[in-house]
């Protein structure tokens, strides 16, 4: 479902645009109305264009948006129709059924608490026909920690191949997979903001996008406090690029959005040591994703897997496995 409409077609159709401000835009790589969704005067700016321009442009822009609008009715029609990613552990009961088209999930927790099980599971399972929980659909795989893993995506796929008794053979799934490696703020920034919606665009089949993880390379090249604002607008208008691409905005296709969260640790006399830890990047994460879970580990294998927060659902916890399936149900079914 398409919910933004141009009265225009192209950037040269905006007053001030001429051919310099065009080769500015394309260089920074913005080159259809939909790349600058989310900017605002000071981001043309900092492309090299003059205050004057950046204001007419911006001003421009926003009067030629025609937003949808709908009845209720009509909204609860849709969301019926939207599909599940399924997990076939109790993650999806957690879920209100699985991972919901055009909603963000936000997983946060430790080292080693499942996060890029989580995504690996999902970047197979995504693929599958939906008779067996999938959305018969490509992925989009960003990877800024170096955890994409091509081995561990055939081991869940050989595992799941058995398990709903369908023919093919794991590397085939590697085919579906599109992995982008970024490792810098700026690359990871210039990827979501400029390349992901072109090659969503070339591959209307992508039908989930993973990062794995958001914030580390934030976290570690913004160090000082003074630039905490810079970096927290980056984030943000990251997750604002990723939520329009969710619910199709422009191409009227739904998509799941996972992304993966560092945990920073509370310290003082009042907090309880049992909720010490919190996700990195504070409000502007905490209130983009839909769903947020918690991910904590248990005995052996098993790890905890607690809603946070959720629109329309409680928080409660359930229990998964990690095992050559990816995450697994605690106990067998």
């Amino acid at each position: 479902m398409a919910t933004v409409k141009y009265s225009i077609q192209a950037l040269d159709e905006l007053p001030g645009v001429g051919k310099a401000t065009i080769a500015k835009l394309n260089e920074a790589g913005i080159e259809t109305l939909e790349d600058l969704e989310g900017l605002d005067v000071d981001d043309l700016i900092e492309i090299g264009i003059s205050k004057a321009t950046a204001k007419k442009i911006i001003r421009a822009f926003s009067s030629i948006r025609e937003i949808q609008t709908m009845t209720a009715d009509k909204v609860d029609e849709i969301e019926k129709k939207k599909r599940y990613l399924k997990t076939f552990t109790d993650l999806d009961e957690l879920l209100g059924g699985g991972f919901k088209e055009s909603y963000l999930y936000e997983f946060y927790g430790q080292f080693a608490t499942g996060k890029s099980e989580v995504g690996h599971t999902l970047a197979v399972r995504a693929q599958l026909p939906e008779e067996h929980g999938g959305l018969n659909g490509k992925v989009v795989f960003i990877d800024t920690e170096n955890t994409f893993s091509t081995k561990r995506v055939k081991e869940i796929a050989s595992y799941v191949l058995q398990k709903h008794k369908i023919q093919g053979h794991p590397d085939q799934f590697l085919k579906n997979i599109i992995v982008a490696r970024t490792f810098t703020s700026t690359d990871l920034y210039s990827f979501v903001m400029s390349t992901l919606p072109r090659l969503v665009k070339e591959n209307p089949d992508i039908r989930l996008i993973i990062i794995d993880s958001v914030t580390a390379p934030f976290r570690a090249e913004y160090t000082d406090l003074n630039e905490l604002p810079k970096r927290q607008k980056k984030l943000g208008e990251i997750l604002m690029k990723l939520h329009e691409l969710a619910v199709g905005m422009f191409d009227g296709n739904y998509r799941v959005i996972y992304y993966t969260n560092q945990v920073a640790t509370r310290i003082g006399p009042f907090i309880n040591p049992a909720a010490s830890e919190t996700h990195v990047g504070g409000n502007i994460l905490g209130h983009r994703a839909q769903y947020r879970v918690y991910l904590k580990k248990s005995r052996e294998n098993l790890r905890i897997a607690r809603l946070v927060d959720a629109h329309d659902l409680p928080t409660q916890e359930v229990l998964f496995k990690i095992g050559p399936g990816g995450i697994m149900p605690a106990k067998l079914r």
